[in-house]
């Protein structure tokens, strides 16, 4: 694939190219569609020349599993990463907005500056960010104003970790290497010294100090004298060069910027809590008034920066160290890898930022020793040595001009937006890795450890470690991350303590892969003070992992590794002290065969693997029984796993003409497979089948309709003791599980727990001692265990499930997959109820979006976001809704995926997302105006303004309809007229009505007759002349209409019924107890019932909204209705705007 222009090309396959964003010298940024979940997404696509270094896909492997794991609302989300061909890409969230350094531009060019409360809360959530990713062990290293968005909501997202080291770090930061941009540098990276956190707090006080002054804090005419400032000159003084600063944000400002990084913040979570302490109005300067956008000083000493001395074009210095002598660092206290968390009283972090324990840093290893401080008042600084000789390197190496500017290169939107590193901690082998003290001093204590591995001793105060080594990021990240909910879930349920002792559980992601499981592992066994290890995720990642582990004397239990040789005593793979939970692929593939063979009759088959430990094996014992049982294999090859085109394999597999293809591999391998042997020539009708790695929403989610019939092998978990803790997992994820292993998880931790308990020592003065050999004899002992997968007793060579398994089928948008067989364990749960026509009821509460059955069964909280949304509409296929957030459209799957169908940042006021019941089109609210265009996803994610909404319309007169102002339109259910909430002159004020005309075609000047208006001018009710609003209107589809009055809690009424075949109007229906008050009416699809949001009046404020839905013949009759069994809603202002989904034929 051309790499000059990507513009209206396919990447990878899948994602569509739509426009060029920015350029730069690393890389390329283009917005694109992704067709298989509905959304815009930017892609960043590494320039070709930049990945010729033969170590770099696995360094952009590395870095991109890193970010991927990031999960923090002012970062930026990565999807995806891959290469075509040689273009290395990286998918990943697209935010509407603008960069800080943009905003800062346009208002240098208009004399203005930003306000001091925007300059702090944007500060603020760059720290809250970079505190985040610090307690993950990742250090951005390049924080600038061309790295922060500011999206559409005005708040502050921190980008790009990961290019600067993809591109031009060795395999870990080391000191000597050079990161970063030098207008922002850190004294220390400037050095080359090993780099902390508090480089970021540097680069972060930049920021701030910019953000107020509307200038970098230095400027230079070159990068060189640019430097030196950073290392020598004394920071100028922010109070003098604008007075209005108030005096208590210049010392924070000061003290982030200090040039000797000890007097600096030490943590982003210190300078958070420091801001946050501010007055809430700073004292200013007299007659100084600071305003947002404020203009700037005009005085001579006020230089406007339109653009910095030292041309600004985004791109990151980077230096691999073998090619600089580094400056050492002087000799420090080693200080230990994992500590309990320090408090933080005044700073609260995010809820995932509280169940991690922050990672604390170890110091470079001393050599000779050179004072870390520098000297401000040294005016012959010697510091500038190390620094000429990497430009001079560079220089060369880069080529004359060309190298001097990409080395000292700053940054603009066109910039390739840079970042993250490797986990900090365990950056040097387990050999070289300095000797960690202890935590706690030690009393006399009785016991002498005699363990012939070692034991853990554990302080009074201190907690027991559990560490976990999963795949929990990437492709695979469902299988992982469902492992270590079903881990947290145990902990929490255990009181969160073994013996008295907290729980430290935290880990590291082990990516799915053999180089994955051996990093994770190396970072893991440099770790003294873990006991056990619950992993891995994924048998390659075992087999390069748990050779370290092992000679750590950890115990190892894997919730989810199923390849024999795991637990063969004979195989090289096979360590001492490894157990499993999850069962062996000798069950597994034999039961694969058994149910091809016996049950669906089928006996010719093919078979697929991508060369993992896991694939190939469970290839093999499928192979063996199925011959064994009489069956033909007609073709066995197998696949690059990191291959998009699988045609050429499949094509040869056809030749053979299988009934069944069995290829148990991994995601994404699994989504391309499916989705390309469905149009390869001679497999249309063949069934296909994998194993339990392919037991994943991502799975549903990537395959999209060509998942319908897909089989999986797949352990089986029916109990009464599952089915509860099915409901304490959605209770704590709001989410159903999302892959099998969760419940493997949960016995494991709970086996751990149990030998822990066997084992352990426990002295009078409360230290604890744990013997490692003597740990894995008992987890070898354990025998009859009740656990959630069943009654688990462990073999001396690990084996500890006894599974039974079964085979489960997909069906396009249902997740979990169907269980199949076997027969006996297939009772099918009950069908959802169907009332009036509907099966499932969405709703808002809390401000996110909640969907269950109409009896109140499978209640799921769909989005976590806590955002304000209104307009809550089914989509036409039912398998998800959308909503109108701020000016955005956003969709959300019955999965909880999320996506941005579109945005109109410059519109005043988005009020409407109708989408007609056939599909077809959609009506759009948009500033008192409705738009009428089709109905095209990929298509409406470009429309941003009326303009574009026009652009695309197949009728003129109807976009916008200019017969009225109006604010949305509901539908009829032909898809032939609107009933149009729009506004008329009333009274001497605009008043809502209802029109209803037909749009069955595109009439002339917007004038289709209009069938019937209402209230006025023929009725109108209480209230009305003073608030004449319709906030939401229920509309039968054909002639029946249900709305209400205003009268408390922003749009609670009466209720109010008309008839526009009868033109018979009923007011104040009121059908609760003759009682007020109503909103959100809206009829069943068959019109036969009324759904309606109810608080009862006569509670007052201590009232609650409920949930009705009530048979619409019944109304007046004096039938005393229930709720339905859904919670109830507190906050009496909000709308919970219910919708029913039609029920499927």
């Amino acid at each position: 694939m051309s790499s000059t222009n990507l513009e209206s090309q396919t990447l990878g396959g899948r994602y569509q190219i739509q426009s060029l964003i920015g350029q730069g010298g690393m890389a390329s940024v283009y917005k694109a569609y992704d067709p298989n979940l509905h959304r815009a997404v930017a892609i960043k696509v590494i320039h070709p020349h930049l990945s010729n270094n033969p170590e770099f896909f696995h360094r952009f492997e590395e870095e991109a599993t890193s970010v991927a794991r990031l999960r923090h609302p002012n970062i930026v989300q990565m999807y995806d990463f891959n290469h075509d061909g040689d273009l290395y890409y990286m998918v990943m969230e697209f935010v509407m907005g603008e960069t800080l350094q943009t905003r800062l531009k346009r208002l240098n060019a208009s004399k203005r500056r930003l306000s001091v409360k925007e300059a702090i809360t944007f500060t603020a959530e760059i720290c809250d960010a970079a505190f985040y990713a610090h307690q993950r062990g990742m250090i951005h290293r390049d924080i600038k104003p061309a790295n922060i968005m500011l999206d559409v909501n005005g708040k502050a997202i921190l980008m790009d970790f990961g290019i600067a080291r993809m591109v031009g770090a060795s395999q870990h930061t080391a000191t000597g290497a050079v990161l970063g941009t030098a207008m922002y540098m850190s004294p220390e990276q400037i050095q080359g010294l090993h780099s902390d956190v508090r480089a970021d707090i540097y680069s972060i006080g930049i920021t701030l100090f910019e953000m107020l002054s509307g200038r970098p804090p230095f400027e230079a005419d070159s990068a060189m004298t640019l430097m030196m400032m950073h290392l020598n000159d004394p920071l100028p003084d922010l109070h003098e060069l604008y007075p209005d600063t108030p005096v208590e944000l210049v010392a924070v400002t000061n003290k982030a910027l200090a040039k000797n990084r000890d007097e600096r913040y030490q943590t982003a979570c210190e300078l958070a809590n420091a801001l946050q302490k501010l007055p809430e109005q700073p004292p200013k300067a007299p007659g100084i008034v600071s305003q947002p956008s404020q203009p700037m000083p005009t005085s001579p000493e006020a230089t406007l920066i339109e653009a910095a001395v030292v041309k600004d074009t985004g791109e990151t210095i980077i230096e691999a160290p073998g090619l600089v002598t580094p400056v050492k660092e002087p000799p420090k206290p080693v200080i230990p890898l994992i500590q309990p968390a320090v408090a933080q009283p005044d700073y609260q972090p995010t809820l995932v930022e509280q169940a991690v324990q922050p990672v604390q840093y170890t110091a470079a290893p001393a050599a000779e020793a050179i004072p870390e401080r520098i000297p401000v008042e040294r005016k012959k600084s010697k510091a500038w040595i190390p620094i000429l000789v990497v430009v001079l390197i560079l220089i060369v190496a880069g080529g004359g001009y060309f190298g001097y500017t990409r080395f000292f290169a700053g940054g603009d939107l066109n910039s390739p937006l840079p970042s993250p590193t490797v986990d900090l901690g365990a950056l040097l082998p387990a050999s070289d890795t300095p000797e960690v003290p202890e935590m706690t001093q030690a009393p006399a204590t009785t016991y002498t450890c005699t363990d012939p591995i070692g034991c853990v001793q554990i302080g009074p105060t201190e907690p027991i470690h559990i560490a976990y080594l999963l795949a929990v990021a990437g492709p695979n990240a469902a299988l992982g991350t469902d492992s270590r909910n079903g881990v947290e879930i145990a902990i929490e349920e255990a009181g969160g303590k073994i013996l008295g002792h907290t729980i430290q559980f935290d880990g590291e992601d082990g990516g799915c892969s053999m180089d994955g499981g051996q990093a994770a592992g190396t970072k893991l066994a440099s770790d003294p003070t873990i006991v056990a290890v619950i992993g891995t995720s994924c048998s390659d990642e075992a087999r390069n992992g748990e050779p370290l582990l092992s000679a750590a004397g950890f115990v190892t239990i894997s919730p989810s590794n199923t390849a024999p040789d795991m637990t063969d005593p004979t195989s090289p793979n096979h360590y001492a002290g490894y157990f499993r939970t999850a069962h062996n692929d000798k069950i597994q593939g034999a039961a694969a065969a058994d149910f091809v063979y016996n049950f669906l009759k089928l006996t010719k088959a093919a078979t697929i693997h991508d060369n993992s430990l896991y694939s190939d094996k469970l290839a093999e014992l499928f192979r063996n029984e199925f011959t064994k049982l009489g069956g033909t294999i007609t073709g066995e090859t197998s696949v690059d796993p990191n291959a998009l085109d699988l045609t050429s394999v499949l094509a040869d597999i056809a030749n053979g003409s299988p009934q069944i293809i069995y290829f148990p591999v991994f995601l994404p391998t699994g989504v391309y497979m499916i989705d390309q042997a469905k149009t390869t020539p001679g497999l249309e009708s063949t069934k296909l089948m994998s194993a339990d790695g392919l037991f994943s929403p991502d799975l549903m989610n990537g395959a999209g309709a060509a998942v319908e019939g897909f089989m999986v092998t797949s352990p089986i978990l029916r109990s009464a003791e599952y089915d509860a803790f099915g409901e304490r997992y959605q209770a704590k994820f709001g989410t159903l599980p999302i892959s099998i292993f969760h419940a493997h998880a949960y016995d494991a931790f709970n086996i751990v727990k149990a030998a822990i308990e066997k084992v352990a020592i426990q002295e009078t003065d409360g230290i604890i001692y744990i013997p490692r050999q003597a740990l894995r004899d008992a987890m070898a002992a354990t025998t009859d265990f009740n656990g959630l997968t069943g009654v688990l007793s462990c073999s001396v060579e690990g084996d500890c499930a006894n599974p039974v398994i079964g085979v489960y089928k997909y069906h396009a948008g249902q997740y979990p997959p169907v269980l199949i067989w076997p027969e006996k364990y297939t009772t099918a749960p009950p069908a959802p109820v169907v009332v009036g026509g509907a099966d499932k009821i969405a709703f808002l509460s809390g401000k996110n979006v909640w969907v269950a059955n109409l009896d109140g069964s499978e209640l799921t909280q769909l989005t976590q976001n806590n955002t304000e949304k209104n307009y809550l509409r089914w989509l036409p296929d039912g398998q998800g809704l959308t909503y109108i957030s701020g000016k955005c459209i956003e969709s959300v799957s019955l999965m909880g995926e999320i996506s941005q169908i579109t945005c109109f940042n410059n519109a005043d006021k988005l009020e409407g997302f109708e989408v007609s019941p056939d599909g077809e089109q959609v009506v759009i609210g948009l500033d008192r105006q409705v738009y009428l265009v089709p109905f095209n996803l990929e298509n409406l994610s470009t429309a941003y303004s009326h303009e574009s909404l026009s652009a695309m319309a197949t009728c003129a007169n109807m976009a916008p309809y200019t017969r009225y102002s109006a604010h949305y339109a509901r539908w009829s259910k032909d898809s032939t007229r609107w009933a149009l909430v729009a506004q008329i002159p009333y009274k001497d004020m605009r008043a809502d009505v209802v029109a209803v005309f037909p749009v069955d075609k595109c009439y002339p000047d917007n004038y289709a007759a209009i069938e019937v208006q209402f209230p006025p001018p023929h009725f109108t009710y209480s209230g009305y002349d003073k608030i004449p609003v319709i906030q939401d209107l229920g509309f039968d589809g054909n002639s029946l209409f249900a709305f209400h009055g205003i009268m408390r809690n922003d749009g609670f009424g009466d209720l109010h019924l008309f008839n526009m075949d009868t033109f018979t109007f009923s007011e104040r229906v009121n059908p609760i107890n003759n009682t007020c008050c109503y909103r959100d009416a809206e009829f069943s699809p068959d019109g036969s019932y009324l759904v309606f949001a109810y608080q009862d009046v006569n509670l007052g404020q201590a009232g609650t909204t409920k949930l009705y839905y009530i048979p619409f013949g019944s109304i007046g009759t004096g039938v005393q209705y229930e709720p339905l069994p859904l919670p109830e809603i507190t906050d009496p202002r909000e709308r919970p705007q219910p919708v029913l989904r039609l029920a499927s034929p």
